[in-house]
């Protein structure tokens, strides 16, 4: 199954729709826009509402499957299936606010403990956004790089830190 099958099968899901702005394109002589409003996808506030929850999805396939040595499906996954061994896994991420809200979701929705680092200058709203989700969220002082860094140690070691 592709990624676009897979989503369009989520509850919730529905087409991303296109908004004509006719008068802006009349005033800048073009023959159309269309913006692409992802504001309601699956009710996240977000234009990245999709890709953090299908990767949480493909995260735990294949560690579910590299657990058991043999492939499990993505319905399997999704089931409950393995729910107490999806219990045990804890995907991490960076964010600025968005893939964090995404991926806080798709946690949430396959029973996966999820901890987000965010920077200093990611505002209060989004936090609680993701912790909403129910997301363990964890504020650093420095800049995103920092918060990348601090959510991988073994890239922090490969850059000498």
């Amino acid at each position: 199954m592709t990624a676009r099958e897979e989503i369009a099968a989520w509850d919730g899901y529905v087409p991303t729709p296109l908004v004509s702005l006719s008068t802006i394109a009349a005033e800048i002589g073009v023959g159309e826009i269309l913006y692409k409003d992802e504001g309601p996808r699956i009710g996240l506030g977000s234009f990245k509402a999709l890709g953090g929850s299908y990767t949480a999805l493909r995260v735990l396939q294949r560690e579910i499957s590299k657990h058991f040595d043999r492939a499990v499906s993505l319905a399997d996954a999704i089931n409950g299936a393995y729910a107490e061994d999806c219990a045990k896994i804890t995907l991490v991420s960076a964010t600025d606010g968005n893939h964090g809200r995404s991926l806080a979701w798709g946690c949430k929705r396959f029973g996966v403990p999820c901890r987000i680092y965010i920077h200093a200058e990611v505002s209060e709203g989004r936090a609680v956004a993701m912790r909403d989700l129910g997301a363990d969220v964890v504020r650093i002082e420095g800049n995103y790089d920092e918060s990348a860094l601090l959510q991988n140690p073994r890239l922090k070691r490969m850059v000498g830190s």
